[in-house]
């Protein structure tokens, strides 16, 4: 199997341990504290992070509706590049990293996504012409609810030629996989992979649910993993997550995926989680 390309790990776990408040948008840090979402990409790149996502998991006009933020969506996803290309550059570790445009979910339901095509279309559109203007190296549509509304990002993302990677939030109940829109994940990979997507995989979803649905990733496309740690418990300092950066490590390290491209973490998982993986796998 070829070198794995590690990601980062959480953001929003990292800025929530640099103050910001629990439920806050993160992307709002984008404008109020570039300073911290510069650290951030810094830290996990010095960590060993051969890429980092983007502040710009929920910088769509749907997600900040409400937030004040709705007139900034061009502004918080072109200077989110800004503040994660500085912060690699102005790494320790030698050699150029990337920088992914997160696109996240609109959190429609189903049945919205359904009826609002055209609109989400539009929406969607307009976070991605922002990221690829600020140049970034390509793109995640993560957390991926549904394969409807993924297949509108995926458009939107080839229009604008770039490296798009797919990624779903899933579930296991008894031996079958879905999407959390209630879609087989098998059928939407299928899906994805016929409609252009670069790379497929899976995140925000623990590690042991990645290892019941290993057998359903393509064998023909780059496959992307960024688990969280674990499911999270609401403790007086805030959130816990139960899996370690052991335990994680080493199921991943586990996993006979080879077509294996990218490993990352999700909610819950730190600077310490990417030294331990860079250690475990390797990376370019």
């Amino acid at each position: 199997m070829s070198p794995v390309w590690i990601g980062d790990g959480g953001t929003a776990t990292a800025l929530q341990k640099m103050g910001l408040p629990i439920g806050s948008a993160p992307e709002s840090w984008t404008l109020t504290h570039p300073e911290a979402v510069v650290m951030v990409a810094r830290n996990y790149r010095n960590a060993g992070a051969d890429f980092v996502l983007t502040n710009t998991f929920g910088a769509n006009r749907f997600r900040l509706e409400g937030s004040g933020l709705e007139p900034e969506v061009d502004r918080l996803n072109h200077s989110a590049v800004e503040l994660a290309r500085e912060g690699i550059s102005g790494s320790a570790r030698l050699g150029k990293g990337r920088v992914y445009g997160s696109i996240g979910p609109t959190g429609l339901e189903p049945a919205e996504v359904a009826s609002n095509r055209t609109e989400i279309a539009r929406v969607l559109t307009a976070q991605i012409e922002a990221l690829a203007r600020a140049g970034v190296d390509g793109l995640v549509v993560e957390t991926s609810m549904s394969a409807m509304e993924a297949a509108i990002a995926l458009k939107a993302a080839r229009a604008a030629r770039l490296e798009t990677i797919v990624s779903f939030a899933c579930c296991v109940v008894g031996r079958e996989a879905r999407t959390l829109g209630g879609e087989s994940l098998d059928e939407s990979f299928q899906k994805m992979r016929d409609s252009g997507a670069h790379g497929l995989g899976v995140n925000c979803v623990a590690v042991r649910e990645i290892e019941s649905v290993v057998g359903l990733f393509p064998t023909d496309i780059p496959i992307w993993l960024k688990p969280n740690a674990g499911i999270p418990e609401t403790v007086a300092s805030g959130l816990a997550y139960p899996d370690t950066d052991e335990e994680m490590v080493s199921t991943l390290s586990r996993f006979e995926i080879p077509n294996l491209a990218y490993v990352g973490g999700c909610c819950g998982t730190g600077v310490s989680f990417t030294e331990r993986l860079r250690q475990s796998m390797g990376g370019r």
